[in-house]
């Protein structure tokens, strides 16, 4: 199969493995021989690059493992509850994710890459009001603040109360003027000028 690279910081400490990947990620084969399960947390990122649904059980029962370690650092165990939440996230049962991501935040409250997750979790359970007030938790200067933006456009568009289409529409273009500012994510910035487009139709027919 062709080799692939994965640059792993979910679990515990930085993993840097060239993988051969035939259909499923052989992390599979590299996590069942790791000593430790704090160890084998690390792994998780491969999993989910893999692609590999399936593997998502195993995931989750090891990082769910991990994150209760009695020898585990602060750190690791953060780590293996964002792996934890995203891997909930990813196999489709967010509302899972929820309690992972906010012990990430309880522990470390500066892991912005955390909130973003836990923001992308509350909008697909339609906790719409608390997704817009992690958003704003998150620094404007920080590397996901702009997918937050996105995210929180969402939530807006979710709870459609007074004013929030407008408010949908403001950190939609916000979003996409952050996007065009910079050198990334061009399939981003095409898929918020379409929410753009759609979510100010919906305002004018409201």
């Amino acid at each position: 199969g062709r080799v692939r690279t994965v640059n792993s910081r979910t679990g515990f400490g930085r993993f840097e493995r060239t993988i051969a990947v035939s259909g499923a990620c052989a992390a599979m084969a590299v996590l069942s021989n790791c000593a430790t399960t704090v160890n084998r947390a690390g792994f998780g990122g491969c999993y989910q690059a893999s692609g590999d649904i399936s593997a998502f059980e195993q995931v989750i029962s090891t990082c769910d493992l991990a994150r209760q370690s009695k020898v585990a650092t602060v750190e690791q165990i953060a780590n293996a509850n964002l792996t934890l939440g995203r891997a909930y996230l990813a196999s489709g049962t967010p509302m899972s994710a929820l309690e992972p991501l906010k012990r990430v935040l309880v522990l470390d409250p500066s892991r912005q890459d955390a909130r973003l997750v836990l923001v992308q979790a509350l909008v697909k359970t339609g906790n719409f009001s608390e997704a817009i007030d992690r958003v704003a938790e998150i620094p404007r200067q920080s590397d996901v603040y702009t997918a937050a933006l996105l995210e929180r456009a969402k939530a807006y568009e979710g709870r459609n109360a007074d004013n929030d289409l407008w408010q949908a529409v403001h950190d939609l273009e916000t979003a996409r003027e952050r996007l065009s500012a910079g050198s990334k994510s061009s399939n981003t910035a095409e898929l918020a000028r379409l929410d753009l487009v759609r979510v100010s139709m919906k305002l004018g027919e409201a």
